[in-house]
């Protein structure tokens, strides 16, 4: 199955933005993408990047976070799992009530 992503359309008609993403989360979100189709989800909704309400000294601010929705089926534990194992020290996820956080971290 191929996975796709797709950006959240809110409702006041506004999508979630990319613009301001450092490199290093683009490459994070291609890796996202692929851990989403190892679970055979069919897309993986970006709901924010450099937009959205975040802390004042959260990475969105800086383009080094990013969210995603929860999947379609429950699949978070084997969703972080997969992260721990492909993604590495430098990427923490975690996963939130609505969405799950990834950010780009190196120590």
């Amino acid at each position: 199955m191929s996975c796709y992503i797709k950006l959240k359309l809110y409702p006041d008609e506004k999508r979630a933005k990319i613009a301001g993403g450092r490199p290093e989360v683009f490459w994070l979100i291609e890796r996202i993408r692929e851990i989403y189709e190892a679970v055979e989800e069919e897309f993986v909704e970006i709901t924010s990047l450099t937009d959205g309400k975040h802390g004042l000294r959260s990475l969105h601010n800086v383009g080094f976070a990013v969210d995603t929705a929860l999947p379609q089926q429950s699949v978070e534990n084997l969703i972080q799992e997969l992260a721990r194992k492909r993604l590495g020290k430098d990427i923490d996820v975690v996963v939130e009530d609505d969405h799950i956080h990834w950010e780009f971290q190196p120590e």
